[in-house]
């Protein structure tokens, strides 16, 4: 079996673009995005890293505050600032 390497790279504007228009159906829907310049912009923070492969998009992961769900701080997963938050996203 062959091995596709992967490698992460900056969030880039076409990166970005595309990201920003990936659509989750459901149970998964609350993680689509708009397309808004706003999205872009938040996808190109420094808290955003596109993940290639074979010069493809694969993903892309996010850290910090930038990976946390809402639901998150109502049940208080966010108040021990001992972990670290990563977030995952695949078209």
């Amino acid at each position: 079996m062959k091995k596709t390497p992967l490698h992460i790279n900056k969030m880039s504007l076409s990166d970005a673009h595309e990201i920003s228009n990936w659509k989750y159906e459901y149970p998964y829907e609350m993680y689509s995005m708009d397309g808004s310049p706003e999205t872009i912009q938040s996808l190109l923070s420094e808290e955003y890293y596109a993940v290639i492969s074979d010069k493809d998009l694969f993903g892309y992961f996010c850290l910090g505050k930038e990976a946390r769900v809402p639901g998150g701080y109502h049940i208080g997963l966010y108040d021990d600032d001992a972990y670290v938050d990563l977030g995952l996203g695949m078209p």
